[in-house]
């Protein structure tokens, strides 16, 4: 569960969120923190350019701390994440690269690994 307001990744049970302050709704049944329905969702497309190289690992996409998917060369995938702020790491290998993303509306990341340096890098659209 995200907060509606900041965006940040909240643990079950509070009723705060420790980022911004903001009230976390909370299901008076369980006592544990409900989804808020009204946070708008946003289409988070990741487009890993094809590229013709002997070697060419899957690079792993981490989206708020949490293992989402690998995405192999010349591989697009999407996922729905709520608007707000969002931390995307991409990992290959020893080498790894982190964008810090603040999602209101549809969005693109075109990644890029250089086969020489094996380094990771992306461009949002």
């Amino acid at each position: 569960m995200f907060c509606r307001e900041c965006g940040k990744l909240l643990l079950e049970g509070i009723r705060f969120c420790p980022d911004c302050g903001t009230s976390v709704a909370v299901d008076s049944a369980t006592g544990s923190s409900t989804k808020d329905n009204t946070s708008p969702l946003c289409t988070l497309t990741i487009d890993r350019a094809s590229q013709v190289y002997l070697i060419n690992p899957p690079v792993k996409v981490i989206i708020d701390n949490s293992i989402r998917f690998s995405i192999a060369n010349g591989q697009t995938q999407s996922v729905q994440l709520t608007a707000g702020k969002h931390i995307i790491q991409f990992k290959c290998s020893l080498r790894s690269t982190r964008v810090d993303i603040n999602i209101s509306k549809d969005t693109l990341i075109e990644l890029i690994w250089d086969h020489i340096s094996g380094k990771l890098t992306t461009k949002i659209t």
